[in-house]
């Protein structure tokens, strides 16, 4: 699953500078920052005996959580103006899960990586966006030392709203999948969720 996102990652840049070197010169990639919050529901954990860490805590309930993140970006198409903007960024983001009931443990999540965003249109106020991400995990479980860490992949829609032409709001919608793997084991924690988050670009 990881090396066909790696894959798509690789076609999509090759592919978005193509597009516009042969219509335009070069010049200096524009930047974009994104500030985002929102909220984060798992709804799926299936733990296969991973021996890295107690079933007790591998199948714990911290299943409704806010998360916060920023992300730095370089566009890579659509400098003409011919082409929808796309961009490559490096996004780091926290996300705090809390303890469905009071014999459960509450956790953290460290992420960073990749992603890769497209835009959908242009020349719109209301401009959809599609991205996918390869970002890797740091988890915590609240009252304990140490962490496990995984390897995530995101999908998310959203729109971007290009009301003023340096501060862009927006809203998306994010699917998740991360799995948490052991050295020497090929048993591992599986866990999905979907976020609702906006934010602004700047």
């Amino acid at each position: 699953m990881n090396k066909i996102i790696t894959l798509l990652f690789l076609i999509a840049f090759f592919n978005m500078n193509a597009q516009d070197i042969q219509t335009t010169e070069l010049k200096k990639s524009p930047k974009q920052k994104t500030i985002e919050v929102g909220g984060r529901y798992i709804y799926s954990t299936i733990y296969s005996g991973n021996t890295a860490l107690p079933k007790s805590l591998a199948e714990n309930k911290a299943n409704i959580g806010i998360t916060a993140l920023f992300d730095y970006a370089w566009q890579v198409s659509g400098f003409n103006g011919k082409h929808a903007a796309a961009y490559i960024t490096i996004p780091i983001g926290y996300t705090m899960m809390f303890a469905d009931n009071k014999s459960q443990k509450s956790s953290t999540v460290l992420s960073y990586g990749w992603t890769v965003r497209h835009e959908l249109t242009k020349g719109k106020k209301m401009i959809p966006f599609f991205g996918y991400a390869l970002m890797l995990n740091s988890l915590k479980y609240g009252g304990m030392s140490g962490s496990w860490f995984g390897h995530n992949t995101r999908f998310e829609l959203g729109v971007n709203y290009y009301h003023k032409p340096h501060v862009i709001p927006f809203a998306k919608v994010q699917w998740l999948y991360t799995s948490y793997p052991q050295l020497g084991d090929t048993k591992r924690l599986h866990v999905q969720a979907i976020e609702l988050n906006t934010g602004i670009r700047f």
